[in-house]
């Protein structure tokens, strides 16, 4: 009994690293956290459109570390360059932050920033507008966690 009841342990043990890491849950709380010190900042005059967190593994091929992304979808009045002077100063302060912009920025391909737009894109049925996404990603070790092999 006792060796079947340690082989249900390892096994349960080992599916709960593969599938539910905790340590994941705990550090990507942590960068939401981080993320209310943009959220203090937003510029007057935009609009959340909807907020986002991800855990996974960054594009298809995978790199084995987990990558976590908190981002909010924004639309904004006026021109770019005051909303990026409003986020000027924790864009200096924290190189975990961005901006990309709906109309002229590149975005990654093997991001999963690239499924937000397109997301956002097919559920509004618009092509262009004046929206943009401000974001925060870290990566650390995936620790045999499955989500983040790839997507």
């Amino acid at each position: 009994m006792k060796i079947i009841l340690s082989i249900v342990l390892v096994i349960s043990s080992f599916l709960i690293l593969m599938f539910l890491n905790p340590i994941h849950f705990v550090n990507l709380n942590l960068l939401k956290l981080q993320f209310i010190q943009v959220q203090k900042i937003h510029p007057t005059g935009t609009k959340l459109i909807w907020r986002k967190s991800y855990i996974g593994g960054q594009g298809s091929s995978g790199s084995w570390k987990c990558n976590y992304m908190v981002g909010e979808l924004r639309s904004f009045q006026g021109a770019r360059e005051k909303v990026i002077e409003q986020y000027k100063k924790v864009l200096d302060y924290n190189d975990d932050v961005s901006i990309l912009f709906m109309d002229g920025d590149s975005w990654p391909l093997d991001s999963i920033l690239w499924d937000w737009r397109g997301e956002f894109l097919d559920e509004n049925h618009i092509e262009r507008g004046k929206y943009y996404i401000v974001y925060m990603s870290e990566k650390f070790p995936a620790l045999f966690d499955l989500r983040c092999k790839g997507y």
